[in-house]
């Protein structure tokens, strides 16, 4: 408990510094603020605001420290992705100019011979380093969010007087939190959160790149039972353009996910979307504590 305190204090600490040098609360029960006014002629006054509603103060605090970690969370992340994005583009149409310019006058199969040399270099930044790069950045911006809504429960279970080791949990991290949310802390959590069976999904795809290489498999399951890899195979199929299903050369069972920008980019905008609609509960919760 203490390490969120500590970890939730930091946040706005320049803030809280500047805020204890410019305002001095008294200790009376009256709660008073003494602020220091200078007049136009350089003589200091002294306005005593009373009647100060501490716990209002307090709330109002915390969830602006909360908002503060909350708000662009995810922008460095998205600053990062766009500047590789566009060096490997760069790069690419360096390097595609580049071959151009040196297989002008060649013949047929000079160029044939060429490309066959210097093709693997122009390939690996159009295809394949934005690929990996894709994939690596959506697994990282996923275990960011995770790592966001431990946190939360922490910090809110922390107001609240009790103690969660949030930072401990391990599997079912989405489904661990919805609990302590509504059971722990007491948040009514559906269905003003719009967007949490989206990111449920989007952790289906997160676990298929992660656990199975990006593969799934399109096979119907008899006897019963259900295949969960159809699932994904109809969400992207049904509803994400941005989702590529790749089919196997062996096989049409199987299909491969791949990954686009404007897929990254739109997970961007879900998890800072989700992380708002959290917040706007949290400062509901809070007003009533």
């Amino acid at each position: 408990m203490k390490t969120f305190r500590l970890k939730f204090q930091r946040i706005c600490y320049r803030q809280t510094e500047y805020c204890s040098r410019s305002l001095h609360l008294t200790r009376r029960s009256t709660g008073s603020l003494t602020l220091p006014v200078n007049s136009a002629f350089g003589i200091q006054k002294v306005i005593i605001m009373r009647n100060i509603d501490r716990q209002k103060m307090k709330r109002d605090l915390f969830v602006a420290q909360l908002n503060s970690y909350l708000s662009f969370r995810f922008e460095e992340l998205r600053e990062y992705f766009n500047s590789v994005q566009h060096l490997f583009k760069s790069e690419e149409k360096r390097i595609s100019h580049w071959m151009h310019t040196q297989t002008a006058t060649l013949s047929p199969e000079e160029k044939d011979q060429f490309y066959e040399w210097y093709g693997e270099n122009h390939s690996k930044f159009k295809e394949s380093f934005p690929d990996i790069q894709r994939n690596s950045i959506f697994i990282t911006i996923y275990a960011e969010l995770e790592d966001v809504l431990k946190f939360i429960c922490g910090a809110l279970a922390s107001k609240k007087g009790s103690f969660i080791q949030a930072c401990q949990w391990r599997g079912g991290i989405l489904e661990r939190v919805k609990a302590c949310l509504e059971k722990d802390i007491g948040i009514v959590f559906s269905p003003r959160v719009s967007l949490w069976d989206e990111v449920v999904k989007i952790r289906a795809i997160r676990n298929t790149i992660v656990h199975n290489g990006s593969w799934l498999d399109g096979k119907k399951v008899t006897d019963d039972k259900k295949n969960p890899d159809i699932e994904i195979i109809d969400y992207i199929s049904n509803r994400k353009q941005s989702l590529m299903l790749l089919k196997s050369n062996n096989t049409d069972d199987f299909y491969k996910i791949q990954l686009t920008d404007s897929f990254v980019s739109e997970v961007l905008d879900t998890f800072d979307q989700l992380l708002k609609e959290l917040l706007t509960l949290i400062s509901e919760w809070v007003e009533k504590t």
